[in-house]
């Protein structure tokens, strides 16, 4: 099988990926972004109030009893049959209760 190596040379000056002289179309209003100011940037580090807050919730969320039924055509069936699961990162906490069929 033969290889082609012959490479094409232009006389003509290469193009721009843009027309010149026009706008740009990306960008239809103003270019700068003003810094977000909806919320805080919290760190969450070692100590701070933040952390301790979140540890707390996570205690209670843990604490709780979740139900979940069984939804068949938007309808929740409740059979009173249940069986206890666990949750999805710590196999030793049963947190969940859900409904046998």
């Amino acid at each position: 099988m033969a290889v082609r190596t012959e490479s094409v040379v232009s006389d003509q000056p290469a193009r721009a990926s843009r027309s010149v002289g026009k706008p740009s179309t990306g960008i239809a209003g103003t270019s700068r972004v003003p810094p977000p100011l909806n919320e805080p940037n919290l760190g969450y580090l070692p100590g701070s109030p933040e952390r301790a807050a979140l540890k707390d919730h996570l205690k209670s969320m843990a604490a709780e009893r979740i139900d979940i039924p069984i939804v068949v055509g938007g309808r929740e069936i409740r059979t009173g049959r249940t069986q206890q699961t666990v949750g999805h990162t710590s196999m030793s906490v049963r947190s969940q209760s859900r409904v046998n069929a």
